[in-house]
Order: structure tokens, then C-alpha cells, then sequence
């Protein structure tokens, strides 16, 4: 059996009659408990050629990718195809390969110490191409060397990254990437413990842009407490959630609470003490002003005859409630899980014809359980849908279907009355 199992990419530059070669690899580490070495297993899966012929050069590319009918195999890809994925790169041969300098740089030298992943090819295009590349390697920033420069026009650090000087060494310390930096940035009060502290957690992309956002309201270090403290407080199911999870429920809570015109400066507003609870009150408010337009159109369509023919509809089984604001059908939709809460569905409700109606159990009308779209002018069903657009039972269809067929004959004694 084995125990701790690791997995990485790794970048390899090879150089051979002048003519270079990247090979990409995934490296497998396995630690048996019975033994004190690792064993390790290499697996190529991108090779790039870069060939040289009589001053011209010409890129090759390899991927392994699975075969038309069974299996993998090597196939070529487009000439000046790119491998621009993130790898360790292997540093020992990298004199040998490109020389003592490349575009004035110590490759060997400059990557001896990377503790994280970077693009290898990006960052030989960027030293090629763009001067502040040589002047980050330099400066011991090779993460930043090898990322897509947000300004390349930037003549200093401070223009480059958006934070000062004084946190050049927790740059260097950390290894830390544009996003990384960018979120620090965000906050005019950060300090260089904040980017050491967020960068040890190395966050994905995801988490990231979602910490940027809060970064904006409230300190890194205190974001990141305040998230842990509502994991640790959240219901089991929720303890389950990731990272990115509490983390957009936050985002999302603070933008509607800037929305709602709050006290942002606020700690009670900053850091509510139960983060759910708090945003899914904030979702009802903003939902309910968002809809208070489609809330009047609905009323002035009730007073206008909408329900007109209406009379109550029930057995002792099951009942029909009418939606009377646009938010119920919201509230339909999001409590069991399908689209009636779509604004084509209110587009065509508040006209009379295509019609939305609520069919509950008797002993809960006010708990959703089927909805019904009907067309009240032909009787017929159009759709009948539970919890995840599940199919009614027959004795739900049964009752559904009664329902519209004594919607047919309120509309006729309605229309009889009317020509009287």
C-alpha cells in the first residue's frame, strides 16, 4: 500500500547540436512505509523543438494526447504551437543549455531557489521581448518574470505592482504572482505581512479574485480570519464547502450591503456574526427592490381583471394558491429548483393567457410543491413540474387538471355575465 502520493509538473530544456528542446513532465513521488527512498515515475505529456536552420527558426510541437481509437500517442500540433503551462523547472543543466547569459540573464542562477510553478516558456519570451522581465529577475522576482505583465511601459516596481518598495523582500520571500500582489494592492493600508501571509496559502485563481474584491473592503489578514471563524461556526453540510464557496458568499454579501447604502466602515456591517443568515437577508432586500417595477406592473394587471375569474380551487388533498406578487415566482423557482422564476414566465403570466399557478398540499399551502403553467384559454397543461422539474404523481395531474377545466368554465360564465 502506499502512502503520502504526490504529483507535479516539471519542466526539462535540453540542448543538442545547438537545436534546444522542452520537455514537460509529470513527475509522480510515492512514499511506501516500508521503504526510506521515494520511488518516482515520469510521465512526458509536451515536447517543444525549437530548430534553428541556416538562421531561420522553427518551433515543433508535441503533445501526448489519446489516440483516435485506443490508448495515447505522440501527435503534432501546429507549427509555433506554445506550451505555456505551469512547471517546476529543473535548474542544474540551464548554463549548459542556454549559456552563462540569456538576454543578459542568470537562468541557473535566477531559478536555483523556486519553490512554486511558473510558465518556463513565457518567461524566455518575456526576456526576449520585454526589458522589465531582465529587471524582475534581477531584482529576484521570478514568478513575476514569468507571468503576463499587466504594463509594460512600467520604468519601476511601484508602477509595475502597484505597492512600494518596502515590500520588495516579502516579494522576494513569498515568490509572490501578479494576482497575489494585486490583491494586496487593493487595500492602502496593507502591509508586506499581508502578501507573506497570503501568499503561504497559495490560493487558487478563483479564491484569489474573490479575495481581491473582499480585500476591498476589509484587511486580508481579517478577511481571511473572519471566513475561517464562519466555517468553523457553519452547519456540518456547509463545513464540507471549499474555500471559494465562503469566500463568494462574502463577496456577494458585501456588494449587496454597498447596494443597500450600509455603514461600510462599520465592524457589525464588515463582519456580521452569521455570514449566511446575514446575506440571505441582504439577497431578499436587494431582490425585493430589484422587483418592486415588476411588483407594480403585476398589481396594476391584477386590478385590471388578471384574476377576474378566480374562485377559490381545492379538495382534501391539495389547493391552488395564485402568485399575486413577482417575487413568488422567484421564490418558487429557487425553492424547488427549476425556472419558473425566469422573466418570461412573469412576461407571459401578467398577460391572462399562459398562466403560472401553485399547486400545494392542503395541510401546507404555503410550502411549494408543484407548479403548474396552463393556458387559460385552451385548458390545457403546458408544463407540471416539482422539485428539479420532477414529474407530478397521476393524482397531482388529476387534481391540475380539474383545476383547468373549471378555469374554462369560470371564463365562460364570466364572458355570459359580461353580455348580459
Amino acid at each position: 500500500m502506499a502512502w503520502p502520493y504526490y504529483n507535479e509538473k516539471d519542466g526539462f530544456a535540453y540542448k543538442v547540436d545547438s537545436q534546444l528542446l522542452l520537455r514537460y513532465v509529470d513527475v509522480e513521488r510515492t512514499i511506501y512505509p516500508d521503504q526510506k527512498k521515494p520511488e518516482y515515475r515520469f510521465y512526458d505529456y509536451f515536447k517543444t523543438l525549437l530548430l534553428v536552420d541556416k538562421g531561420k527558426a522553427t518551433e515543433y510541437a508535441y503533445a501526448w494526447c489519446q489516440a483516435p481509437y485506443c490508448g495515447y500517442d505522440w501527435r503534432r500540433l501546429r507549427n509555433g504551437t506554445e506550451c505555456l503551462d505551469e512547471s517546476y523547472v529543473y535548474t542544474p543543466n540551464l548554463r549548459e543549455v542556454f549559456g552563462e547569459r540569456y538576454y543578459n540573464v542568470d537562468l541557473q542562477t535566477g531559478l536555483a531557489g523556486l519553490r512554486r510553478p511558473i510558465s518556463f516558456r513565457l518567461l524566455l519570451d518575456n526576456l526576449k521581448h520585454i526589458p522589465q522581465a531582465e529587471y524582475l529577475m534581477k531584482a529576484g522576482l521570478p514568478v513575476l518574470a514569468a507571468g503576463i505583465l499587466p504594463d509594460t511601459s512600467a520604468k519601476s516596481l511601484p508602477e509595475l505592482t502597484g505597492l512600494g518598495k518596502q515590500f520588495l523582500p516579502a516579494m522576494r520571500d513569498s515568490q509572490a504572482s501578479f494576482q497575489e500582489i494585486r490583491t494586496v494592492a487593493r487595500r492602502r493600508s496593507a502591509k508586506p505581512e499581508d502578501l507573506r501571509q497570503l501568499c503561504a496559502l497559495r490560493l487558487d485563481g478563483e479564491s484569489l479574485g474573490l479575495l481581491e474584491r473582499a480585500a476591498y473592503f476589509n484587511p486580508i489578514g481579517r478577511v481571511l480570519r473572519y471566513i475561517e471563524t464562519q466555517r468553523e461556526l457553519s452547519p456540518s453540510q456547509l463545513k464540507r464547502r471549499k474555500l471559494p464557496y465562503f469566500l463568494r458568499l462574502y463577496r456577494d454579501y458585501l456588494d449587496m450591503a454597498q447596494d443597500l447604502k450600509s455603514d461600510m466602515r462599520s465592524r457589525a456591517i464588515l463582519e456580521p456574526r452569521n455570514l449566511k443568515e446575514r446575506h440571505d437577508l441582504l439577497a431578499a432586500r436587494v431582490n425585493e427592490l430589484k422587483s418592486r417595477p415588476d411588483n407594480e406592473r403585476f398589481q396594476r394587471a391584477i386590478d385590471q381583471g388578471l384574476y377576474e375569474w378566480a374562485r377559490e380551487y381545492a379538495n382534501e388533498d391539495y389547493c391552488v394558491v395564485y402568485p399575486m406578487k413577482r417575487s413568488d415566482l422567484t421564490t418558487e423557482g429557487q425553492r424547488l429548483n427549476h425556472c419558473v422564476g425566469m422573466s418570461s414566465y412573469f412576461e407571459r403570466h401578467i398577460l391572462g393567457h399562459q398562466m403560472v399557478f401553485f399547486i400545494r398540499k392542503a395541510a401546507e399551502p404555503d410550502k411549494p410543491y408543484f407548479t403548474a403553467e396552463i393556458d387559460t384559454d385552451t385548458g390545457r397543461i403546458i408544463q407540471l413540474y416539482g422539485f428539479g422539474d420532477c414529474s407530478a404523481p397521476k393524482e397531482v395531474r388529476a387534481f391540475t387538471e380539474g383545476f383547468c377545466r373549471k378555469i374554462l368554465r369560470w371564463k365562460s360564465m364570466d364572458i355570459r355575465r359580461e353580455a348580459a
